[in-house]
């Protein structure tokens, strides 16, 4: 038997801000549409959606602003980078 050692090392150059968009009733909102800081992410068909940014560009938080047609729009500011976040809409 022959074996490889092999090193695995963080990339630490890039952090994540992550999470999911839903309604009242836990249901995934598709096409919600966020900003950050100059980004703009749109929510999957699981109401995904992820930022990422230079570590240098880091905060204790950020604000985020969330807007789809019929619902109200959300502004929060929260910790980060975070990666398990749920933001909850209210229709309008």
């Amino acid at each position: 038997k022959s074996y490889l050692t092999k090193t695995l090392q963080r990339d630490d150059t890039f952090s994540e801000f992550s999470g999911r968009v839903i309604d009242e009733d836990g249901c995934p909102i598709k096409g919600a549409t966020l900003f950050m800081e100059g980004q703009i992410q749109t929510t999957d068909v699981d109401g995904r959606f992820c930022f990422t940014f230079p570590v240098e560009e880091q905060t204790e938080t950020k604000k985020i602003r969330i807007s789809i047609k019929g619902y109200k729009d959300y502004l929060r500011e929260d910790e980060c980078p975070d990666t398990n976040l749920t933001y909850v809409l209210r229709k309008q």
